[in-house]
C-alpha cells in the first residue's frame, strides 16, 4: 500500500503513517501455546504422524472440479487441512455441500473452515496449496513451500510451484524438493509485503502518538 500511494503521489497527503507489520502473526506468537492447543483438540486422533500435512485454502472463484480433485489427490498422500472461503458457502451452496460431503467421505481430510485463526494451521502444515487466496501471503511468513493450482498476477507465484493442468497434485507435492532459491524469494517477498515485525505494544504506542500529533495540529490552528 505504501508503494502504491508513493507511485500515485497520494502519500504526500498523509501527515503520519504507521507501518504495522504483520500484527496478526505477532499476536499469534504472543499467545501461540493457547492457539496451538485449541487446534490440537480438533486434530486429535485425526492426523497420521507418518504423513506430512498440506494446508489447502481455495477461493470461491476456483473451478469446482479443481476443488474435488485437489482434495482427493492430496489426501491420498498427505494429511489435508482444508480451509474453505466463507463466500463459497454463500455464493455456491450446492458446491459447498458437495465438498463437505467429500471431506466426510475422504480419510485424511480435516475441515477447519470454522477455525478462526489461520496461523496455528500454517504452523502445523508442511505445504500450502491454493490459487490466489491471500493466505498464500500469510504462508510466506513461515517460509514453507507453496503450490498453486493456477497462475495469476503477482510476485508470489515466483516463490512457489504452479502445477500444470492435469498434473497429479499429491504426486507433484510429494516429489518436490525445496531449495535455497525459492526459500530466499519467499523471505524477500514476506519482507516486502509485511515489513519488520512489531509487537502490539509498539504499534499501540505509535498509533497513540500519531493521533496526538493529528489532534494537536488542528487544535492549535487559529479560529477563523
Amino acid at each position: 500500500m505504501k508503494n502504491h500511494l508513493t507511485q500515485t503521489g497520494e502519500i504526500s497527503l498523509l501527515e503520519k503513517m504507521i507501518a504495522t507489520g504483520n500484527y496478526r502473526i505477532a499476536y499469534y506468537r504472543a499467545h501461540q501455546k493457547w492457539y496451538d492447543q485449541k487446534l490440537e483438540v480438533l486434530l486429535k486422533n485425526r492426523i497420521n504422524p507418518d504423513k506430512k500435512t498440506v494446508f489447502y485454502a481455495p477461493t470461491w472463484e476456483s473451478d469446482s472440479l479443481s476443488w474435488y480433485r485437489a482434495i482427493e489427490e492430496t489426501a491420498s498422500r498427505f494429511n489435508l487441512l482444508l480451509r474453505l472461503h466463507p463466500f463459497l458457502e454463500e455464493l455456491y451452496p450446492v458446491e459447498h455441500e458437495k465438498i463437505k460431503y467429500l471431506c466426510d467421505q475422504t480419510p485424511g481430510v480435516i475441515d477447519l473452515s470454522k477455525f478462526p485463526s489461520i496461523y496455528p494451521i500454517i504452523n502445523r502444515s508442511d505445504y500450502y496449496l491454493g490459487d490466489f487466496s491471500s493466505i498464500g501471503y500469510d504462508f510466506l511468513t513461515m517460509n514453507k513451500p507453496l503450490f498453486f493450482l493456477n497462475r495469476h498476477d503477482g510476485e508470489i507465484y515466483e516463490c512457489g510451484v504452479t502445477l500444470e493442468e492435469g498434473q497429479p497434485i499429491g504426486e507433484a507435492i510429494e516429489a518436490f524438493q525445496d531449495n535455497a532459491t525459492l526459500s530466499e524469494k519467499r523471505k524477500k517477498l514476506a519482507w516486502k509485503v509485511f515489513g519488520p515485525e512489531k509487537n502490539c505494544e509498539i504499534i499501540r504506542s505509535e498509533i497513540k502518538e500519531a493521533l496526538s500529533f493529528d489532534r494537536a495540529s488542528w487544535i492549535t490552528e487559529p479560529i477563523a
